[in-house]
């Protein structure tokens, strides 16, 4: 176990390769020791928390020096810790003892000539009708299937924004390099690229009142999001490592109660009932979290994932009343009424209209 996690932090390891490509974005997308901008982002404060949590010693086989050889990222670290309102907190014992010294010694560390490029300054705005501009021919890129870019696309359909839908087969998808090495991606008409599908799906529910303008809201949908996300890491990594017969058992047992994919599920069932109506998830009108819910459960109910009966979703009322409400959607039915879009797999999405 010790050596696997050296070797994740080494060169060639996976985690080596987020630190290195976290190292450069910050270059190529923040000055004065920000991530993004020259001002302070949720994005400065996550990787300042999560890449000093990574360089304490309670991980046994991560040397404490992992983080040495990233210049951005420890010029970084250094803006957070020096920022006043976090030196405040980490100089009081209850915040700043323990395993917090980890955190305060990061204002000792160098900050770089890149960090010290660009002073911050006041921010300015971006409104949505501007962000949208940069909508039109955008290029959704993904394997050929539904997946994890099916409610983007959607998201997009619905606001009638005219789009490249890219799929790719897997030899092309590793010849392309992409930022993390990961699929879906949406590439914008002046050539800036956004990964991930939340994401990307946030994006686009932004520029087109899919996504909440209020910051409560908002969270609700995200976090209903991060659930949906959660199925499909589960049910994929459910004895991944066992032969094909325990392996199928595995995924059965996920899915059926005391499982972790049917709390999921449940959950998102009773957070339906308790924060939508009218078949919505969040409120009562159509949002990211509806089209995240529609695509991934539908994914999930589809006889592809062997082991995952495809009654996996019977018992759970309002989630099929959302499925039915986001399938019946006009701009959502002339999707897949395009044989490209609704034949094969697509025809579970349009079943829908019948639940």
């Amino acid at each position: 176990m010790l050596a696997a996690r050296k070797a994740c932090v080494e060169p060639g390891g996976k985690v080596h390769f987020v630190l290195s490509t976290i190292d450069r974005l910050i270059s190529e997308l923040g000055s004065g020791g920000h991530a993004v901008g020259n001002q302070m982002t949720t994005a400065d404060l996550m990787i300042f928390a999560n890449c000093c949590h990574l360089a304490m010693p309670h991980w046994e086989g991560v040397p404490t020096t992992v983080l040495d050889d990233f210049a951005n990222i420890n010029a970084l670290r250094k803006v957070v810790a020096t920022h006043p309102a976090v030196q405040s907190w980490y100089d009081d014992d209850a915040h700043g003892s323990g395993r917090g010294a980890g955190f305060k010694a990061c204002r000792d560390l160098p900050l770089g000539e890149s960090a010290k490029a660009l002073a911050p300054t006041s921010a300015t705005r971006v409104d949505a009708a501007s962000l949208a501009a940069a909508l039109p021919n955008c290029r959704i890129s993904y394997f050929p299937s539904h997946g994890r870019g099916e409610a983007t696309r959607l998201a997009l359909t619905i606001a009638g924004i005219p789009f490249v839908d890219e799929r790719l087969g897997f030899p092309q998808f590793k010849a392309l390099k992409t930022t993390w090495n990961t699929m879906p991606f949406l590439t914008l008409a002046d050539g800036r690229v956004i990964t991930g599908n939340r994401n990307m799906l946030r994006l686009v529910g932004k520029c087109n009142d899919l996504y909440p303008s209020d910051p409560i809201m908002a969270g609700l949908c995200d976090d209903l999001m991060d659930a949906c996300d959660d199925i499909f890491v589960v049910i994929s990594s459910a004895g991944s490592s066992l032969e094909k017969t325990e392996m199928l058992a595995a995924r059965k047992a996920c899915v059926e109660p005391g499982g972790k994919v049917h709390f999921v599920l449940s959950t998102i069932d009773r957070l339906i009932s308790e924060l939508g109506s009218g078949g919505h998830a969040v409120g009562n009108q159509m949002t990211t979290a509806d089209l995240m819910i529609f695509a991934n459960c539908c994914h999930l109910a589809m006889p592809h994932w062997e082991g995952v009966p495809t009654t996996v979703l019977d018992d759970f009322a309002n989630i099929n009343a959302l499925r039915k409400v986001v399938a019946t959607h006009p701009a959502v039915q002339s999707w897949y009424d395009d044989d490209a879009h609704g034949s094969g797999r697509g025809a579970g999405f349009k079943a829908c209209r019948d639940l």
